[in-house]
C-alpha cells in the first residue's frame, strides 16, 4: 500500500507541474483575470473567516460548540463550497472543455491555498527577527518568484489569443 500512495503522490506530483508548465506556456486558462484568480482563493479566506468567528462566538469554559457556532460553521461550509464550485465552473467556461476545466479548476484552487501557505511562510521568515541575512534574501527570492508565478498564470487573454478564440463574454452574466 506504501509503494501506492507514492506513486499517486508522484503522479499529482508530475500532473502539478505540468499543469504549471501548461498555464505558463499559454496552453490552458489558469487564471482568466484578477475576477478569477480572486475566486480561487476565495474558499480558503471563508474558511479562514469561518474559523475567526467561530472563535470569537466562543464561551469561555465551553465544552462543546454553541448555535451560533454551528450556524456560523454551517454558512461558512456552504459559501466556500459555492465558491470553490464557481472557480471550478470558470475553469470549465473558459477552457471551453469540462475535462480539462475540472482539472485546471482543482489544480488553481489548491494552488491558491498551497501559494498563500508559502507566501506567509517566507514572509515570517522575512520578518522574523533572528533571520540572518541569508533567510532575507532567500524568502524574498521565494516571494519574488511566487509572484511571477501568480502573474504568469493570470494568462486567459494571452491564451485566447493563441488559440485565435473571441474573447468570452462575462460568465457571470445569464443570456
Amino acid at each position: 500500500m506504501h509503494d501506492l500512495q507514492i506513486t499517486l503522490w508522484l503522479l499529482v506530483f508530475v500532473g502539478f507541474i505540468a499543469l504549471l508548465i501548461a498555464g505558463a506556456t499559454n496552453r490552458v486558462v489558469i487564471y482568466f483575470d484578477l475576477k478569477d484568480f480572486a475566486i480561487s482563493f476565495a474558499p480558503w479566506g471563508t474558511l479562514l473567516i469561518t474559523t475567526i468567528l467561530i472563535k470569537i462566538f466562543s464561551k469561555e469554559g465551553a465544552t462543546g460548540y454553541s448555535l451560533t457556532q454551528y450556524l456560523v460553521l454551517f454558512a461558512g461550509g456552504v459559501i466556500a463550497t459555492g465558491f470553490f464550485i464557481q472557480a471550478i465552473k470558470l475553469s470549465i467556461f473558459y477552457n471551453k472543455s469540462t475535462a480539462i476545466g475540472i482539472i485546471v479548476g482543482l489544480f488553481k484552487v489548491i494552488s491558491a491555498i498551497l501559494g498563500t501557505f508559502a507566501l506567509f511562510t517566507n514572509f515570517s521568515r522575512m520578518m522574523n527577527k533572528k533571520s540572518t541575512a541569508g533567510d532575507v534574501i532567500s524568502a524574498a527570492i521565494w516571494i519574488s518568484i511566487l509572484a511571477w508565478i501568480g502573474k504568469k498564470l493570470i494568462n486567459g487573454e494571452q491564451v485566447y489569443i493563441e488559440k485565435g478564440w473571441a474573447l468570452p463574454a462575462n460568465p457571470f452574466v445569464r443570456a
